[in-house]
């Protein structure tokens, strides 16, 4: 199992410049990007105020950079995403069934992951 944690860059400056409403619509774009690239037997969810998460049930590493992959493109080929220049920090973390790793170290993982790639964009 691969677990992405995804948050949306610099979404702050989103609501203070273009308003809530906007902010919305992008939080509700963003999902529907996400819905469009999982699988049934996967889970995505809001998981916090501009982060989500994707749980890829029979994936790892390796199916999880292909699915951000794909998720990237999704962003840039979305109208409302693209013309506001969105784009979104992601980690992943794997879990093996050999490791006696819980759900909240697998998510602080993939948490401390995400903040590394969202250093290396700046």
């Amino acid at each position: 199992m691969a677990l992405v944690l995804f948050d949306l860059d610099s979404f702050k400056h989103y609501n203070d410049t273009l308003g809530h409403v906007v902010g919305d619509q992008i939080l509700k774009a963003f999902g529907e990007v996400l819905m469009e690239e999982h699988r049934a037997m996967n889970m995505v969810a809001r998981y916090g105020g501009d982060e989500f998460v994707a749980v890829l049930s029979e994936g790892d590493e390796v199916g999880a950079q292909g699915y951000v992959a794909r998720l990237h493109a999704g962003i840039k080929a979305n109208r409302l995403l693209a013309s506001h220049g969105v784009t979104a920090s992601c980690g992943i973390a794997e879990f093996n069934s050999g490791q006696t790793v819980g759900f909240e170290e697998l998510i602080s993982a993939a948490d401390r992951r995400m903040y590394e790639n969202k250093a290396a964009k700046r």
